[in-house]
Parts: C-alpha cells; sequence; structure tokens
C-alpha cells in the first residue's frame, strides 16, 4: 500500500493527525454522554445538577475543537481549564448533601487528584498560561513596522500548546 505521508509536507501531516485526534476526542464525549443520559437517575438534585453539567461539557468540547482549528491558542487553555473545573465540580457535587449551588469550581480541583493524578499541576499549569500578566503579554502584542499589533492566532503555539 502507498503511504501518502511521505508525499505530504510536516505542517499537513501534523493538521490531520491533529484533526483525527480532536474528531476521536468528541466522539468519545459524545458517546459518554449519550450513556449517560440514558441511564434512569433518582430524582436526586445534586445528581441533576451534576448531569445538566456534564450535559454542557459536550459544548466546551466543541468550543475548544473550533478554537484549535482556527489556532485561537489563549482561549483554547481557558476552555481547557474551564473543562477541569466542571469535571470537578461535576465530581463533587454529584452526591453533595449540602448547597451543592455554593460550591466554587475552583475549590472542587483537588478533589480529581484521586480520580486523575497530576490533574493539580496540569490546571496550574493552564492557570499560569491564561492569565494576563506581563510576562504573557509579550507572546500576543507584537511591534512589527513601528506599529503595535496583537496577535489572536498562532499555529505554532497552539500546536505546543496542546
Amino acid at each position: 500500500m502507498l503511504n501518502i505521508s511521505l508525499f505530504l509536507d510536516q505542517d499537513y501531516q501534523i493538521e490531520a493527525k491533529f484533526i483525527e485526534v480532536l474528531h476521536s476526542i468528541k466522539q468519545a464525549v459524545g458517546k459518554q454522554i449519550e450513556y449517560y443520559t440514558s441511564i434512569d437517575k433518582p430524582d436526586i438534585p445534586s445528581l441533576f445538577a451534576s448531569s445538566a453539567a456534564y450535559y454542557r461539557l459536550k459544548n466546551t468540547f466543541k468550543a475548544v475543537i473550533l478554537c484549535l482549528r482556527t489556532d485561537l491558542y489563549f482561549e483554547t487553555l481557558a476552555l481547557e481549564r474551564m473543562i477541569i473545573e466542571q469535571l470537578a465540580w461535576i465530581f463533587t457535587i454529584h452526591n453533595y448533601q449540602g448547597d451543592f449551588f455554593q460550591v466554587n469550581p475552583t475549590s472542587c480541583i483537588s478533589n480529581l487528584k484521586n480520580l486523575i493524578p497530576g490533574i493539580g499541576k496540569v490546571y496550574g499549569q493552564l492557570s499560569e498560561r491564561t492569565h494576563i500578566k506581563p510576562n504573557t503579554t509579550k507572546e500576543y502584542i507584537k511591534i512589527l513596522e513601528n506599529d503595535l499589533g496583537v496577535v489572536l492566532r498562532d499555529r505554532n503555539q497552539t500546536i505546543r500548546n496542546t
């Protein structure tokens, strides 16, 4: 069989693999959501709230994929951080006995550590990259021909961050 990848440039190969991975993630999340929505659930408010939040994840993943495909790398990082917050909140409140609407998603991150080892470090790195600070400003503010410009898209940053 002919290996077409030998004839494609490296950027196209990376993009093709990138799209393939994104499609796989999208399918997996979609199947998981379909499975969870098919399960009969008892009438427990915290379980309903966590299910509703989990269902929202499908759109958040779609937004990440859209941002990745359009090289909006800062927005992608912020959405990925939000996915972790959503998962942490869902995990924390699914059988919570108190007022789960008062539970702050960012305070739930440590609860995910037993389920997803290293999640705290990933969340910290995403937080570090998404907050507007002087050291990140230089990544999206550029001076070209004595004009100040804002970089909204960057394929190399998107690939590195992903």
